[in-house]
């Protein structure tokens, strides 16, 4: 069986082998590698947005596709297939998009009005949220839930999101990470009242007590206006990543230099130590983001994917990739394509999964390599090892891998 892993993304062009500065290469393909039918045109649904278009369980029996109303594009309308795609007898307004799987079956709307599905997706339930605020999913039971009115605390749920327990922190959160609910990372706030993050905190007793951690800033505020930390993010109970943007004093006044730092720690948070580092010219953007934007498009323990979108006119991207829990990081490539992307790991794939797609470009070898296809999805998700449903404009489409 070819193995491989699904990128679906305008964003995701990523991955290889090679030095920092040289662009990843483009292969045409000199035979037809995959073959696409049409099945199904919905004249009146577009097939765009954000959030994963399209889902299938591990059977690849049961899916469905998100598009959005022609006329009223404030309204989702859901496909629903039972049979592998081969027919899509249910059309209707659903309340899936922005919906976060934890396995096949389990997945949980991020953001009001929250809804919990427990089959995935054919039904979904309203939740009882005590406050209003931002959810993170950890795994099909345990949920952190970020009250918009209260930046320090936190409320988690351990019983997928029947009762709720408060945590006090310590700090202001700026972000927040766990991997299992019991090992938690905090971006904390500095005291003068600045909203950008200065401190790490975390626990390893979900959330019961806090510690600082001890990180070394003598190598941000050397030679630098003024430094920030951004995101934090776990792969498994121990690695995790944390991103450190550096204002350089030498700046021209529109566009200034940045140096981005990556902080790796493997001990849950306790100690940080730099990972990797690149420099970029970005637009100063206001003072909170320092005209920079990070994202971990896969954080899958020991794969890793790092973005860093450094000008938000051009949506100009550098890519890095880890396979080993970010001891080590390679350059992939520059790309002037930005957000949004996402990420999609087929339930039945193996560790050693390979084979992507992302827009018009194809990949058999983990994205060392991409071939440039005659056509471009929007949208796919694998649904065995030589089968794929995609979505754009108004298609559902099925290809089919020949080599």
């Amino acid at each position: 069986m070819r193995t491989g892993f699904v990128l679906v993304s305008l964003a995701l062009m990523l991955l290889g082998c090679r030095d920092e500065g040289v662009p990843p290469a483009h292969h045409e393909p000199k035979q037809e590698i995959i073959r696409w039918n049409v099945l199904k045109t919905y004249p009146d649904i577009r097939f765009d947005g954000l959030g994963k278009l399209v889902h299938f369980d591990p059977s690849g029996k049961f899916g469905y596709a998100i598009g959005r109303d022609f006329i009223d594009r404030y309204k989702d309308r859901c496909l629903v297939t039972r049979d592998g795609g081969k027919t899509w007898p249910e059309d209707f307004e659903c309340k899936l998009r922005g919906m976060v799987f934890l396995d096949s079956t389990t997945g949980y709307r991020t953001h009001t009005p929250f809804y919990k599905t427990t089959d995935g997706g054919q039904t979904v339930t309203p939740m009882s949220i005590p406050v209003d605020g931002s959810l993170r999913p950890i795994s099909a039971n345990t949920l952190i839930l970020f009250p918009s009115d209260d930046r320090r605390s936190l409320l988690k749920s351990d019983d997928g999101g029947f009762s709720w327990q408060r945590i006090a922190l310590p700090k202001e959160r700026f972000w927040v990470d766990s991997f299992d609910g019991r090992n938690i990372i905090v971006i904390g706030k500095s005291d003068e009242g600045l909203r950008y993050g200065k401190h790490i905190l975390y626990s390893s007793d979900g959330g019961a007590t806090w510690t600082l951690a001890n990180i070394d800033t003598t190598e941000f505020t050397r030679s630098s206006v003024d430094w920030q930390l951004s995101r934090v993010q776990f792969s498994n109970s121990t690695h995790a990543h944390a991103v450190v943007t550096v204002m350089l004093e030498d700046a021209l006044e529109l566009y200034k230099k940045r140096r981005v730092v990556l902080l790796r720690t493997i001990d849950s948070g306790r100690t940080w130590h730099k990972a990797h580092e690149t420099e970029v010219t970005a637009r100063y953007g206001d003072r909170y983001s320092m005209g920079i934007t990070t994202h971990f498009p896969l954080a899958k323990s020991p794969q890793w994917i790092w973005n860093v979108v450094y000008d938000d006119r051009r949506e100009s991207t550098k890519s890095y990739v880890s396979n080993d829990d970010g001891r080590m990081w390679e350059y992939a490539g520059e790309f002037g394509l930005g957000p949004p992307y996402q990420l999609y790991i087929p339930t039945f794939a193996p560790p050693n999964w390979k084979i992507g797609i992302s827009g018009n470009l194809m990949t058999f070898d983990g994205g060392k390599t991409w071939t440039k296809m005659p056509w471009y999805v929007r949208a796919a998700a694998f649904i065995g090892p030589t089968e794929v449903i995609a979505v754009r404009d108004s298609l559902i489409l099925k290809g089919t891998i020949l080599r």
